[in-house]
């Protein structure tokens, strides 16, 4: 026997404890690893984090390709199998259908609350129709408090929103018949932030409404559901939060379950193209079991990589599975709420005057600062590429929400811009997995409706005159 062979024993492929690799790559005593980078590929495969890892990535690529890019903006079309693999990723968490619903309100009234305009341009028209009803009570020329960017407004300025707010739900309220002096009194209170979110958490609506609906009923799907600059300060648990980013990324769960409840169990108040397929309702239906199924899944399959030898070492890795897959779930809550935070957080920039110290300060505080252009959206390069692009480019993607990647730039200036998203619309120009969706025909819904860009303007000029 040569000298090499009495040191090294080479074992024949035998099962082992790992269904990954041959025994010869494992250390044994008294023998040598011929495969070391194999060896290391086990671990890598085995490790928790491994797991952790592609669970987590699965289900925020499906959030971002299934229900986004396919099912809220039809910017692209999954082929049948891709779609397959996308429905069985997103199943255990939030539904497809009331997702895009909720995300197409964001769409439809950024960074804005349109219910205090839409409920005083109702009163002037019912106080326009019975003429003498309220002289004793005087119109203010000043409006305060119905948007957080243009802090004072003119009352023809509020009414135009108003109007054109009411183009945006025509026929879906019973406006309110008759005003009494109290109501107006409250009305007219321009001592009350309107624009600001109810500083008391509510519940996640559970049932259809079942009566004539009123403008109250509808306010959910005025205003964004998660907007840092419409976020006040709450007392959470006894403890006082901030409002503005932190205030978003702590609340924007109950903040979306609120709207998501309500569009939910009234599918009438949806833009029409978003049908809850029979799949969709299945899911929602058993939505407990497939997540218990999930759980189950991700245990067995903790089991089958590590493959443990007892009872014990079983029971350890089936939990270890089921951990995982919890953290997966945290993950992509996490992940939405900083994209919720930070895609709209305004003008992030350090005046000419403070600190970038001073800055970050009044950030932790719930200060949330207008741009120029009169929006909120972000573009934040070092957030963008963790989050799969959602913080990054995010003027550009509402301004065109039919982009697959969120950037006018392209070759190696958009891959740097939107890193995620160009590789989606490489594969989609080349019909690999995915294909260019249908858009829509006529007005796009996922655009800002008229009075937010009516708003838009008004905030353009109020920072022209105040801030510039």
């Amino acid at each position: 026997m040569r000298p090499l062979e009495i040191l090294t024993v080479r074992r024949p492929f035998i099962a082992s404890r790992s269904i990954l690799v041959p025994n010869s790559c494992k250390p044994v005593r008294g023998e040598v690893c011929h495969n070391k980078h194999m060896n290391k590929l086990r671990r890598t495969i085995e490790h928790p984090l491994t797991q952790l890892g592609v669970i987590a990535f699965g289900a925020l690529a499906e959030t971002t390709i299934n229900k986004h890019r396919i099912r809220t903006h039809r910017s692209i079309v999954a082929r049948p199998m891709a779609q397959r693999v996308l429905d069985i990723l997103g199943a255990p968490f939030a539904d497809t259908d009331t997702w895009a619903a909720v995300h197409r309100v964001h769409h439809s009234t950024p960074d804005a609350n349109l219910h205090p305009f839409l409920e005083l341009a109702d009163y002037i028209k019912w106080r326009e129709a019975h003429p003498g009803a309220h002289d004793h009570i005087e119109l203010p020329e000043t409006i305060l408090g119905f948007d957080p960017g243009a802090k004072e407004m003119t009352l023809d300025e509020v009414l135009t929103v108003g109007e054109l707010t009411r183009d945006l739900v025509d026929g879906m309220y019973h406006p309110q018949e008759n005003y009494s002096d109290a109501e107006v009194t409250h009305l007219l209170d321009m001592s009350r932030l309107r624009y600001a979110y109810d500083d008391r958490l509510t519940d996640k609506p559970k049932a259809p409404i079942d009566r004539t609906k009123t403008l109250d009923d509808l306010a959910p799907i005025l205003r964004d559901p998660h907007s840092p600059v419409l976020e006040p300060a709450v007392t959470m648990r006894g403890i006082a939060t901030p409002g503005g980013v932190i205030g978003t990324w702590l609340r924007n769960r109950p903040r979306y379950d609120e709207v998501d409840g309500r569009l939910r169990y009234n599918p009438e108040l949806r833009n029409p193209d978003i049908i809850t397929t029979s799949t969709e309702q299945k899911v929602f239906t058993h939505k407990n079991k497939i997540r218990l199924a999930a759980v189950g899944a991700a245990a067995l399959a903790r089991i089958a990589l590590t493959r443990p030898e007892t009872p014990a070492k079983i029971m350890q890795r089936g939990v270890e599975g089921a951990a995982i897959f919890g953290g997966a779930t945290a993950a992509l809550l996490f992940g939405g709420n900083t994209t919720n935070a930070w895609g709209h957080a305004g003008d992030l920039s350090a005046r000419p005057d403070e600190s970038h110290l001073d800055n970050m300060r009044r950030l932790v505080r719930g200060e949330v600062r207008m741009k120029a252009d009169g929006t909120y959206t972000t573009n934040n390069k070092i957030l963008s590429a963790p989050t799969f692009d959602e913080v990054g480019g995010q003027k550009e993607h509402h301004d065109h929400p039919d982009y697959i990647a969120y950037t006018r730039e392209i070759g190696v200036d958009g891959f740097r811009d939107a890193p995620f998203g160009s590789v989606l619309k490489l594969m989609a120009d080349r019909g690999i997995l995915f294909e260019h969706g249908p858009g829509f025909e006529g007005n796009r819904p996922d655009l800002p409706s008229d009075a937010i860009l009516a708003l838009e303007s008004i905030r353009r000029a109020y920072y022209q005159n105040n801030l510039a």
